[in-house]
């Protein structure tokens, strides 16, 4: 089975991924100005490591999402829960 069994189409898992994405990435923004970064660092620096660090947090959504969509194909449970959120 393939992913395409799971969701009706590249769109909605695009979809999906964006909303995953968009959480992920509204919290890194919320937290950045918490962390606790070196007082030598420049505003540039910083902005830097701010777009490294969002980089990364949206890779691991897509990468995580993928991990996901293997286990579905796996567990009925999970492939159900998956097509519920196409269903509406």
């Amino acid at each position: 089975a393939s992913a395409q069994n799971i969701l009706d189409n590249f769109e909605q898992f695009h979809a999906l991924v964006s909303v995953g994405q968009a959480f992920a990435g509204l919290n890194v923004m919320e937290e950045f100005p918490t962390l606790k970064l070196p007082e030598n660092m420049t505003d540039e620096d910083k902005e830097d490591y701010r777009s490294q660090l969002l980089d990364n947090v949206l890779h691991n959504c897509v990468k995580d999402m993928v991990k996901q969509l293997k286990k579905a194909r796996r567990d009925p449970l999970l492939k159900r829960e998956f097509k519920e959120v196409f269903v509406k």
